[in-house]
């Protein structure tokens, strides 16, 4: 068993859950491992301390943006991070970064935080074989894509309650990846361009463990929610069986064209109150 500490580096607000460290946190704890997160939105330690404290064998840092994508305030992220990378790289211990912001320009971002390594694309499975195997990774790691379809992740391994206090939703995805071609996204840089699915019952366990924690209202993070017709009922018939329509809010980014009047109807019955398109 080895010790991993992952640092949720973005502190915007309103502060938004770090949904890939959640996942890689159930995926190590599975293979046996002990996860310690470290949340700038929450955790105030010193974190050289932190790091005396733990001894990790290693740490992750997720860059969920490089920027803000806001014309009005151009906020840079990389600055920071390439802050804590040093501050942890001072103790002697590798650093790997990862994410959806990282994964868009991996060499670029790397070479400008100065961390060990990076993990381009999904990071779950990559990640666990990098802690359980020791090497110490050097570079730019290409991830081959990560099957959903038998990934069941516990939550609470970070702190959901305190984002859905403070006016967030918690998020989770039921796919992954993205088939269109929009000239303007860069999610099936990141992400790839094969559409993932994972099991219906997967999913609904994962909302029925964040209603235990007391979210009610939630953000499917799918690129596109109903790129499949067929997923997508089944889902929403899913949550109505269990009753969970009338329990959850939930929103969700999809694609106009996927869309016919029965689609709707059950979206409104399993708790969806709003799509953007």
């Amino acid at each position: 068993m080895k010790t991993v500490l992952l640092i949720n580096p973005n502190d915007i607000r309103p502060p938004v859950a770090p949904l890939a460290l959640e996942y890689i946190s159930s995926c190590l704890d599975k293979s046996g491992h002990n996860v310690v997160l470290y949340d700038m939105n929450i955790h105030k330690d010193n974190l050289p301390e932190v790091l005396e404290k733990i001894s990790p064998h290693c740490v992750g840092i997720t860059v969920r943006n490089i920027d803000d994508s806001f014309y009005a305030t151009s906020e840079f992220f990389l600055d920071k991070i390439r802050a804590v990378v040093s501050e942890v790289k001072e103790s002697g211990i590798p650093v790997i970064i990862g994410g959806v912001g990282f994964s868009i320009m991996p060499f670029e971002t790397l070479a400008y935080t100065g961390a060990d390594a990076g993990i381009c694309g999904d990071g779950e499975e990559v990640f666990v074989n990098l802690i359980s195997s020791g090497i110490r990774p050097k570079g730019i790691i290409k991830a081959p894509l990560f099957p959903l379809s038998n990934f069941k992740p516990e939550r609470g391994f970070i702190n959901n309650l305190f984002y859905y206090r403070a006016g967030g939703m918690a998020g989770i995805e039921t796919t992954r990846g993205c088939n269109r071609r929009c000239i303007y996204c860069a999610d099936p840089v990141a992400k790839g361009k094969k559409v993932r699915f994972r099991h219906v019952e997967s999913v609904i366990d994962e909302v029925k463990q964040l209603l235990k924690e007391g979210i009610a209202h939630f953000h499917f993070c799918d690129s596109e929610f109903n790129l499949s017709m067929e997923y997508t009922k089944s889902l929403c018939q899913g949550f109505i069986d269990n009753k969970l329509g009338e329990q959850i809010s939930w929103y969700a980014y999809g694609v106009p064209d996927i869309m016919d009047r029965e689609l709707a109807e059950l979206l409104k019955k399993a708790g969806c109150k709003g799509i953007n398109f």
